[in-house]
């Protein structure tokens, strides 16, 4: 077998240990945006937090390259569910804050931010295994089209239950 397997039972547990280190990473990166929060200013929040999810796929576009190709064994799903939680959650304590805020009326913020968040990373996702390997070329139409679809959802789910839109 060999000395990997001394360290790693399977070759998914070794991915599975990549992609929770990609995750303290990613969460180190999106960080310093929750700052934004204190200011109110809810669209450069959102917008700044697409910006630093697609500079941090794109930097680490050989990983995502990875995840993209390898798919969890039944013995490690749960290591990757609780990667992916993570991430979701820090979309979903964006939009709390916001709600709370008066600035958001969502039926449903997490679901929103797992729109939101799976939004970002299938996107950027195919778009990196696809041959687009510069966020520059990205992020401007992909910036507008997510915080655009991101305001939209909460405006519907706002007039649908007869309060102001979002800022």
């Amino acid at each position: 077998m060999g000395t990997f397997y001394v360290y790693f039972a399977s070759k998914e547990h070794l991915v599975a240990a990549i992609k929770a280190r990609f995750v303290e990473e990613a969460l180190d990166r999106l960080a310093p945006v929750a700052e934004m929060a204190a200011e109110g200013d809810w669209a450069g929040l959102l917008d700044a937090l697409v910006a630093r999810a697609v500079g941090f796929l794109y930097e680490r576009r050989d990983l995502v390259q990875v995840f993209a190709q390898e798919v969890p064994g039944a013995d490690t799903d749960d290591l990757f569910v609780d990667a992916e939680d993570r991430l979701i959650a820090v979309f979903a304590q964006g939009i709390e804050v916001a709600q709370t805020a008066g600035a958001l009326n969502l039926e449903d913020p997490l679901a929103t931010a797992m729109l939101l968040h799976h939004g970002i990373v299938f996107t950027v996702g195919h778009l990196i295994l696809f041959g687009v390997h510069s966020a520059r070329i990205v992020w401007s139409p992909l910036r507008r089209r997510s915080c655009g679809a991101a305001w939209s959802l909460s405006a519907r789910s706002s007039a649908s239950q007869h309060v102001a839109t979002p800022l």
